[in-house]
């Protein structure tokens, strides 16, 4: 069926016209409500976030009407044959096929519907608007065997790039009952999947700047500890001369075990075996501690934090990460609260109580340069002893005297650091 036969050149400007507009708003059913109250409903959970170009494979009601190809503005008598019911559009692999039945319509006290349907494929397109449809029309629709009142006639077909942009489709309708062919635009009402485009896309932009901000207090919260933490170790450095603090050297760096609990309980944390059995704890002449400690997870941990401030990364490879927080510099066994950011649990923020057993603290040097293994064992017990093995300390050189004994005590004390 040629197109000659059933556009003039008026009804083909007046189509082009039609499939310039795009998408089309307001689309009205043969009752009379508007598209509005008929919501496109999508059988898949993903059409939230999809455009209607770009939709996932599934299956989703499209509500569609029919407008004259001559009148663009005015809807065909066709309408009420197409718009009570939505169209089926299935996609899978980014191929839209589109299924619908053009139903028979009242006509006075006979009921009337088609005899045969086309579909104009082809259509020149610019950058400025739709042109007129070009070539034959492919049969969609011919009754096996012709009546003078026509049939419902169920039609599928697959949408070209241009019906999916201009959201149209032109369609050759045989009308037996009036001994004509008409030319029909179907708009395609889409305007729900472009509206849940744009919402997600608009919460994505919120998330993200959400996330420039968070950073930026981050790295604010870092600084301002960075600048605390170099003061306090400037007072240390300037009041550090021998100086003892509950029976610690200020400045001299100590081996610390460490064991973690669940925030304010009393069972094991799981968040130990992310970090070493070791801490290493370096008194200052203010009263404080610095603490390192290391994790061997850098991959789970964003963000370790104590007192609602960022801990501060000391060094850092692919399997470890060394953090350092402030304490009071003490001999007694003392409970630091940890917040981690931790990434398989989506970037939740999750508590611990790391307990630091600074009653069973071994000198490791007279100095700051030690640096907490990322090593877990889990030989630490909860009374801060090893479960296996002896753990001797600086005292068991007792026998040497002088300079030899402070020589040997660190040596050994840094041997068994390092094993």
């Amino acid at each position: 069926m040629a197109s000659g036969k059933l556009l003039s050149t008026g009804a083909s400007v007046a189509l082009a016209g039609v499939l310039s507009l795009g998408i089309a708003s307001g689309v009205a059913f043969a009752d009379g409500t508007s598209s509005q109250s008929a919501p496109n409903t999508a059988q898949t959970q993903q059409t939230a976030v999809s455009s209607f170009e770009n939709l996932p494979d599934g299956t989703y009601q499209v509500p569609v009407a029919a407008y004259q190809a001559a009148n663009p503005s005015q809807k065909s008598m066709m309408n009420a044959a197409v718009s009570s019911v939505p169209a089926q559009l299935t996609v899978k692999k980014g191929v839209y096929t589109l299924s619908l039945t053009v139903k028979q319509m009242t006509v006075g006290k006979d009921t009337a519907g088609v005899s045969e349907v086309g579909l104009f494929e082809n259509y020149a397109y610019n950058a400025q608007q739709y042109v007129k449809p070009e070539g034959a029309t492919k049969q969609l629709f011919k009754e096996q065997t012709p009546t003078k009142m026509g049939s419902d006639a169920p039609i599928s077909f697959t949408l070209t790039d241009a019906m999916k942009k201009s959201r149209a489709v032109a369609l050759s309708l045989t009308i037996p009952f009036h001994h004509s062919t008409e030319a029909v635009v179907l708009k395609l009402d889409t305007s729900k999947f472009d509206a849940n485009a744009k919402k997600a896309a608009d919460e994505a932009k919120q998330k993200e700047a959400l996330a420039k901000q968070q950073e930026e207090q981050a790295k604010q919260a870092q600084q301002q500890a960075e600048s605390e933490q170099a003061q306090a170790a400037q007072d240390a450095q300037e009041a550090s001369d021998e100086q003892t603090v509950d029976g610690l050297i200020v400045g001299a760096s100590y081996k610390v075990p460490l064991h973690f609990y669940k925030y304010k309980a009393s069972g094991d944390s799981m968040s130990g075996k992310f970090f070493g059995d070791y801490a290493v704890a370096i008194p200052q002449a203010d009263g404080t501690c610095e603490l390192r400690f290391s994790t061997n997870r850098p991959d789970f941990l964003t963000r370790v934090a104590y007192k609602g401030r960022t801990a501060k990364v000391l060094r850092e490879s692919s399997t470890s990460r060394e953090y350092s927080i402030t304490i009071p510099a003490t001999n007694k066994e003392f409970v630091a609260t940890l917040a981690f950011t931790v990434v398989p649990m989506n970037h939740m923020t999750v508590e611990a109580d790391m307990h630091v057993y600074m009653n069973r603290a071994e000198l490791i040097e007279k100095g700051a340069s030690a640096h907490a293994s990322s090593t877990y064992t889990g030989s630490v017990g909860k009374d801060g002893m090893p479960k296996t093995g002896d753990m001797a300390v600086v005292a068991g050189f007792a026998g040497l005297t002088g300079s030899a004994a402070i020589i040997a005590a660190v040596a050994a004390a840094r041997r068994r650091f390092e094993h």
